[in-house]
């Protein structure tokens, strides 16, 4: 479909396609023009006259909250071209059934500020995918990447997190939110964060470099942590805390407690029950490799797991009820 525009938008400018487009050439005009139902340009996007929205560099949040809160009441789609957003305050998803996908990595969301950079409240179907979030420099973190709080069914995926001053992505209270091939770096706190969460994955991302937790589990139920990439972080690489009835499986952990202060480990529960931590590779973590840390752990399965360094204090340690430990490899 070849399409020739006769206006070509400005930055700052903003606006229904309907409200420019009426002289566009189709040479075929029953071809749907895309997927999405907003495009929003950054100020240093290629590509400017095709979108609904254009950012012109300072509080670009503006015009993608305008198109957000612009979207059907059912929800739908909105395309961030490739660019850097600079937002002075938070991305708000104000709907249900709401999709915000970048062009990859060169889709930038930076936050100007110490601010949440997405954060969605009480929603269902979100969709967030294929862009960066960063901070603006060491001095000059964000908060946090992504804040999802009381959402439902909605997922992240091929996400970009780094330079923030608390967790990269971070969900309070959900059910049923996939996080899956993200990448998480450079952070102050922990990378991933479920808090009083039920039936939610963390699947094939990759998080180093944070200071506290890799990964963390506080309060949850029925989650699944699989295939993850966890090294060099500052305390435990995966913790789990009053959790209960998830499994941690197939992921590689490595180097975690990076100071090596003897204070942390590669994956530690405590007062979690009935948990299943199968088939990881654990290693060079300075404490335990893995650690079930108190008594008030109950019937947790821990097997098949490959858990070996050079200077930890050791390979598992079971101070937990009921613990049943078979087929793992030490040394």
């Amino acid at each position: 479909m070849v399409i020739t525009h006769s206006v070509i938008k400005n930055p700052g400018e903003k606006g229904y396609a309907s409200e420019w487009n009426a002289e566009h050439i189709f040479d075929d005009e029953n071809r749907a023009l895309r997927g999405s139902s907003f495009i929003v340009a950054a100020s240093d996007s290629r590509d400017k006259e095709r979108a609904d929205y254009v950012c012109d560099g300072t509080a670009d949040e503006v015009e993608i909250n305008t198109a957000i809160n612009n979207l059907p009441a059912g929800g739908g789609g909105i395309q961030l071209l490739e660019g850097t957003y600079d937002i002075n305050s938070s991305i708000i998803i104000s709907k249900n059934n709401v999709s915000i996908e970048g062009m990859g990595s060169s889709t930038i969301i930076q936050t100007v500020g110490d601010i949440f950079g997405i954060h969605a409240d009480t929603k269902t179907g979100i969709s967030i995918s294929r862009l960066k979030i960063r901070g603006s420099g060491a001095g000059n973190p964000m908060n946090v990447g992504i804040l999802f709080e009381n959402v439902t069914e909605s997922r992240i995926t091929g996400v970009w997190v780094t330079w923030t001053s608390n967790t990269g992505i971070l969900v309070y209270y959900s059910e049923g939110v996939i996080i899956s091939d993200c990448r998480v770096w450079d952070g102050r706190a922990e990378g991933m964060y479920f808090s009083g969460c039920e039936k939610c994955s963390m699947v094939n991302n990759s998080v180093h470099d944070m200071d506290w937790e890799g990964m963390g589990f506080g309060q949850c139920e029925s989650c699944i942590l699989l295939g993850n990439l966890i090294y060099q972080n500052g305390r435990n690489g995966v913790f789990f805390s009053f959790t209960n009835n998830s499994i941690v499986s197939n992921n590689q952990i490595k180097d975690n407690d990076y100071a090596n202060t003897a204070t942390y480990d590669g994956i530690r529960l405590l007062s979690s029950d009935r948990n299943i931590l199968l088939n990881n590779r654990c290693m060079d973590n300075d404490r335990y490799e893995i650690n079930i840390s108190n008594a008030a752990c109950d019937k947790n399965l821990v097997l098949g797991n490959i858990v070996y360094g050079t200077d930890h204090v050791g390979a598992i340690q079971d101070l937990g009820t009921g613990t049943e430990l078979a087929h793992n490899i030490t040394t």
